[in-house]
């Protein structure tokens, strides 16, 4: 049993993970959009952090485990430094989910510690901002994610060193165009060495963009044709098939460019570039967020 609700590379999971991601996702909002409230009820926000606990599932804090996250670091006055940063590694422990002051916000964060050339570090972690997080068996090579997840792991990596940092924001247009550019061409470079226009793949994804061919896309408004998965266990993500193309911020294709000054103006692909995956059966390009992204499969990944 996996000891918290992510995705794994496992057919008969997936699903199972999905439905439980959104649960966890709808609870830890529950909770947070409390804490902005402002009103304190000491019994009604213990229940609800509970909730989160219970949606999280960890069976006990010894249990080692491989960890690829979002997480946020302690400066050396135990402050949460408000920037994230990328962990992944291979040894991990779950300490406990609690609610943590980030910046001038109450955050529900779960606290790792994390062990890097043999140093203990503590990561303070959104639930929902972890890409894999099972029990580590170094002779289960199975259980790891497919490469293209590590793929996109390498490029938010990429993404919150070059885009997701405060002077990134205050850049002009065409430095910040340039920028973008950059990211994406880094995330189309890394999958066209082995998925280029004559590879078939199949991607899981729990939401994509797919406007009709005689739409102008430089002025569009791209959430009038984002389609979500409802997350259920009937609907718990889309599989769109084809072959990829490029990688892009939808922000970039507008006409005239907005100034970016922070990251809510990145919200299309949640600070990441979309895959750019072409189907032509159905006359279809689909533009799938890196970050959205659960699954991928390709026959030639078999190939002898």
């Amino acid at each position: 049993m996996e000891d918290v609700p992510y995705l794994s590379d496992n057919p008969d999971k997936q699903s199972e993970n999905e439905t439980r991601l959104k649960s966890l996702e709808k609870r830890v909002k529950i909770l947070e959009e409390y804490l902005r409230v402002g009103v304190f009820d000491e019994d009604k926000q213990s229940d609800y952090l509970d909730s989160v606990r219970t949606g999280i599932d960890h069976e006990d804090s010894d249990q080692r485990t491989s960890l690829l996250a979002l997480g946020y670091l302690p400066d050396r006055n135990n402050d949460i430094i408000p920037s994230l940063v990328m962990i992944d590694t291979t040894e991990a422990y779950w300490q406990d989910t609690d609610i943590y002051r980030v910046k001038d916000a109450d955050r529900v964060l779960t606290q790792y510690e994390v062990v890097e050339n043999g140093h203990p570090a503590i990561y303070y972690v959104p639930p929902v901002a972890v890409l894999r997080c099972e029990r580590y068996d170094p002779d289960d090579v199975a259980g790891y994610p497919h490469p293209v997840m590590r793929i996109i792991a390498n490029n938010a990596d990429h993404a919150l060193r070059d885009v997701m940092r405060s002077s990134f924001f205050q850049f002009d247009i065409p430095t910040q165009c340039a920028i973008l550019d950059d990211t994406a061409e880094d995330l189309h470079e890394q999958l066209q060495v082995e998925y280029d226009t004559d590879v078939l793949v199949i991607i899981g994804t729990r939401e994509y963009f797919c406007a009709p061919a005689d739409v102008d896309l430089t002025t569009i408004d791209w959430n009038t044709y984002r389609y979500k998965a409802s997350g259920t266990v009937d609907d718990p993500y889309f599989q769109l098939d084809g072959v990829i193309l490029n990688a892009v911020y939808l922000e970039k294709l507008a006409r005239e460019p907005s100034k970016i000054t922070g990251s809510n103006d990145l919200s299309l692909g949640y600070g990441l570039p979309c895959i750019i995956l072409v189907n032509q059966t159905h006359d279809a390009i689909y533009y799938i967020p890196a970050a959205s992204t659960v699954s991928f499969f390709s026959e030639a990944d078999n190939a002898v």
